[in-house]
């Protein structure tokens, strides 16, 4: 099953799961000039710095998108160097539009996203 988080323009949904795991960051990684905790996640190791992972996660990217964030279950993670080969389907890929890194969107607006995307990504 394909696990993959999308990074809205106000970070509302990774602010919500950041808060809901735990205070305790992986790694810190900026978005624009906002500076996110990618949380642990239990049973997951963040890797999106190890080069292999880097390499997949930025070919299955378009180039309007930024990866900030890539968690492989950990049975995968031990078998990275094969991944390429064996393929993988569970996974976390965190990333975020360029074109709106620095947006600054008023409670007004991030509302509305949280409503739109509700019934998108959360249902």
């Amino acid at each position: 099953m394909k696990k993959i988080l999308l990074v809205i323009p106000c970070l509302l949904i990774v602010t919500n799961i950041v808060c809901s795991q735990t205070k305790e960051c992986t790694r810190k990684t900026n978005f624009g000039e906002v500076e996110i905790c990618l949380p642990k996640i239990e049973g997951y190791k963040e890797c999106y710095l190890d080069p292999t992972i880097k390499q997949i996660a930025d070919a299955t990217e378009v180039p309007v998108n930024m990866v900030l964030g890539y968690y492989l279950n950990d049975k995968a993670f031990k078998n990275k160097d094969s991944i390429v080969s064996s393929g993988f389907d569970d996974f976390f890929k965190l990333y975020g539009t360029k074109q709106i890194k620095d947006y600054k969107a008023n409670e007004s607006i991030l509302k509305e996203t949280q409503k739109a995307l509700a019934g998108n990504f959360l249902s």
